[in-house]
Parts: C-alpha cells; sequence; structure tokens
C-alpha cells in the first residue's frame, strides 16, 4: 500500500506509483521502496523543468518549491514492512 501527499500525484498516476514500487522490489528486495518513489518524482520533475537531475538538485532549497510540493511517502507491506520518505 502506497500513502502520500498529492504532490506525487502531479507526476506519477496511482497505477505508475504502483508499478515503480512493484519493479524496484522484484529487484532490490532489501531496498527501500519509498525513498525510490521520492527520488523518481524528482528525475520527473528535474526533466519537467528542462534540466539535469544533479542541477536540480543543486537549486537553492526554497527554488524548489517551484517545480514541485514537499512529498511524504510511505510504502506499506503487507509482510510487516513498513518505509518512509520524505522529498
Amino acid at each position: 500500500m502506497i500513502l502520500s501527499s498529492d504532490g506525487l500525484y502531479q507526476y506519477f498516476t496511482n497505477e505508475e506509483s504502483v508499478s515503480e514500487v512493484e519493479n524496484f522490489m522484484s529487484k532490490f528486495p532489501e531496498g527501500d521502496p519509498s525513498q525510490h518513489l521520492g527520488e523518481e518524482m524528482l528525475f520527473r520533475a528535474a526533466r519537467k523543468a528542462g534540466m539535469d537531475f544533479h542541477e536540480f538538485l543543486d537549486l537553492p532549497p526554497g527554488d524548489h518549491r517551484r517545480y514541485h510540493d514537499g512529498v511524504s511517502i510511505i510504502v506499506i507491506s503487507f509482510e510487516g514492512k513498513t518505509w518512509r520518505s520524505s522529498v
């Protein structure tokens, strides 16, 4: 289950979010799917802004607000694991 603030859905549909988490977990079962989803959202925000990812990350913190909302993501596995991330 994915719980997130609405900023994530400016860049992902519900189906894309689930697919992204499923693909990530199949490749990296010990990884953090919430952090991965947040990073992928930032990649999409950078691309939409016409910037490269690292250029986007180098923006002063207040300038990020022009390109994306702050986003909190919680991924809950029905097998008992929970991951949290904020971007």
